[in-house]
């Protein structure tokens, strides 16, 4: 049976309450993923405020005045009237900047082809929202330069023991089990420049 209101004219619908904020452009929301876990899909979504910035079930609040638009969801569950969820969006201006995270540098890794630890991880350092630049240095326990890159980003720009350096190392060689020592600097929003350096671990 449905579930009517006090008028006895309207099935009473679940809510559901989201946040989108309009000053972030390209943050989407899928309605259909705020739906309670088991609801059947194949209903009919309704943009009951007819608000502009959605498209198909994405919703984008980018520019859309302030205030709780509503889209509502029904499902037929095989009864006299319509299983109903609302979705109430309240867009708003709280685009809150998530703070910096720390970088933290691993100083051991072991490229043995094991798909684990393969190569040197710096945390946080692809973070250009945060630090704009970065510039690493690799050196062998003799100070002969092995690697050296800017823009180190842990996934096209990565240390993993093949050495890049210059004519003393032959490069593209894979660099034997050792002790290295790294330089990197990196700079701030604030537009500081910090220096790190330590020993690094290379294990095969």
């Amino acid at each position: 049976m449905c579930l009517w209101d006090v008028t006895g004219t309207m099935p009473v619908a679940q809510e559901v309450v989201a946040e989108s904020c309009n000053e972030a452009q390209f943050d989407t929301i899928d309605l259909a993923s705020l739906l309670p876990t088991g609801t059947p899909q194949g209903g009919t979504w309704t943009n009951v405020d007819n608000v502009a910035g959605l498209n198909g079930t994405i919703f984008n609040g980018f520019e859309i005045p302030v205030g709780t638009y509503t889209f509502s969801y029904e499902y037929d569950v095989n009864q006299p009237c319509l299983a109903k969820i609302n979705v109430l969006v309240n867009v708003n201006t709280n685009c809150g900047v998530l703070p910096c995270e720390n970088i933290i540098i691993h100083n051991a890794f072991t490229p043995n082809g094991d798909s684990l630890n393969q190569f040197f991880s710096i945390e946080h350092i692809e973070d250009f929202d945060c630090y704009p630049t970065n510039k690493v240095e690799i050196y062998n326990r003799w100070g002969v330069l092995v690697y050296e890159t800017t823009n180190y980003d842990n996934v096209t720009r990565r240390f993993e023991g093949i050495s890049e350096g210059r004519v003393t190392v032959s490069k593209s060689s894979e660099l034997p089990t050792g002790t290295y020592f790294y330089i990197i600097q990196y700079t701030t929003t604030e537009g500081n420049t910090v220096s790190k350096n330590g020993y690094l671990y290379l294990t095969r």
